[in-house]
């Protein structure tokens, strides 16, 4: 069993096209073949808007910029921009515009 937090997924449906999952907050679990995903949410690429995201990192960084590196405020802030950053980064992968694994 591993845990997740604003990482995305691949696996194989069952019609052998790859699929990819944005999950947040969660554990993922492989046996026999079979993944069982316990997750706060999870999202596929398409279903991602760009627009959110782009607006919870916008106010991800301006949160940051005003807050002491050592509260616990700045570390959901920091853990807010990173998921926000990886969302943006699987839609870029799924679309073929580039983006950081």
């Amino acid at each position: 069993m591993c845990s997740a937090s604003g990482r995305s997924r691949r696996g194989r449906h069952g019609g052998g096209r790859t699929l990819e999952l944005f999950v947040s907050d969660g554990f993922a679990q492989v046996q026999h073949n079979v993944l069982t995903l316990v997750c706060e949410a999870g999202e596929f690429a398409h279903e991602i808007d760009m627009e959110r995201v782009k607006a919870a990192e916008a106010q991800a960084r301006e949160k940051l910029a005003g807050l002491d590196r050592l509260s616990e405020e700045f570390l959901k802030a920091e853990a807010s921009l990173h998921k926000a950053l990886a969302r943006e980064a699987m839609v870029r992968r799924a679309s073929g515009t580039g983006g950081l694994a």
